[in-house]
């Protein structure tokens, strides 16, 4: 894919060296990256790479079929794509401006995914009191459960 081209060594080092305890480093670049894309060249395989990475969001969203993925979507593509401020991205989706820091951020958690696999979940804490499994739904009526006996 990147064969002949000459890539950033800064992400060549970035992908040797990160391992699934800094997930908050990964979050730090991966936004470093973004702010810096439109200001990269069109035939850069880096933005090439991020428009496909987008595109490939996108479709997940689509598959989704839920609104809110949808709008968190658009406002990521406005913000990074665009680079319409989150009052602008607030206006124009008839949204509260505080919502739109939260989208973006619910898409990077999508993204880092997408970039790093498996080593871009989020690891639970361990003093963490959260249910294991199922969804919040079946979390409540088990701390709901057990408060009752």
């Amino acid at each position: 894919m990147l064969e002949g081209k000459a890539v950033d060594p800064y992400i060549i080092w970035l992908l040797e060296n990160y391992g699934l305890e800094d997930y908050a480093g990964k979050l730090h670049d991966l936004r470093r990256f973004f702010r810096s894309y439109r200001n990269r060249k069109e035939n850069d395989p880096l933005r090439l790479w991020a428009e496909r990475l987008i595109k490939d969001h996108a479709k997940y969203c689509r598959n989704r079929k839920n609104d809110t993925i949808i709008r968190q979507h658009n406002s990521f593509v406005m913000r990074y794509v665009y680079g319409y401020s989150c009052r602008d991205i607030a206006k124009k989706q008839i949204l509260n401006p505080r919502t739109v820091p939260r989208d973006i951020d619910a898409v990077f958690r999508d993204l880092m995914v997408l970039v790093y696999g498996v080593d871009g979940l989020r690891q639970k804490p361990e003093n963490s009191d959260a249910c294991n499994e199922g969804s919040d739904k079946d979390c409540l009526f088990k701390k709901q459960l057990q408060q009752k006996f």
